[in-house]
C-alpha cells in the first residue's frame, strides 16, 4: 500500500511515471528468509541483504531525470518539524507531554504525559541518535 501511495504522489508531479512496485529488504540471513527471497507474495518481492542491489533497482534504468527528482521531495516530508527545543506536546497517541529534563539535553529526553482515552500516566524516554553529544 505504501508503494502505491508513493506512486500516486509522484504521478502528480511526473504524470508519465510507471508503476511503483513494493519491495521488502530482509535483513536476517537464515534458511527461512532464503526460501522466500526473490519471490513475490501478494505483489511484493522479498530480497535478502546479499541481493540489495536488485531490491533498490541499482542496475535498473533510471526512470526520473535529475531535474525530476527534487520537485516531489516536499510532498514526502513531514508537515510538522521536529521539536529540537523539546517542546513536544503529542506523540504516538500520548498527549499533554511535559519535558522533565533540561532542554539542552537533546540525546535523551524524558517526558511525562497521559493517554487520552485510558487516562494512563506514562513516562516516555526518547533518544535522538542524530543529536550531537
Amino acid at each position: 500500500m505504501k508503494a502505491r501511495k508513493i506512486g500516486s504522489s509522484l504521478r502528480r508531479v511526473v504524470p508519465a511515471l510507471p508503476r511503483v512496485d513494493g519491495v521488502i529488504l530482509l535483513t536476517q540471513d537464515s534458511s527461512k528468509v532464503k526460501r522466500i527471497s526473490s519471490h513475490a507474495i501478494r505483489g511484493v518481492v522479498f530480497h535478502t541483504l546479499s541481493d540489495w542491489k536488485t531490491a533498490v533497482g541499482f542496475d535498473a534504468p533510471r526512470v526520473l531525470s535529475s531535474q525530476q527528482v527534487l520537485p516531489p521531495c516536499p510532498s514526502f516530508t513531514s508537515s510538522k518539524a521536529a521539536a529540537k527545543d523539546g517542546s513536544l506536546r503529542r506523540l504516538a497517541g500520548y498527549v499533554n507531554l511535559e519535558i522533565q529534563n533540561p532542554k539542552e539535553e537533546r540525546f535523551h529526553r524524558v517526558y511525562k504525559g497521559s493517554h487520552p482515552s485510558r487516562r494512563d500516566r506514562v513516562v516516555l524516554h526518547l533518544y535522538d541518535m542524530s543529536a550531537k553529544r
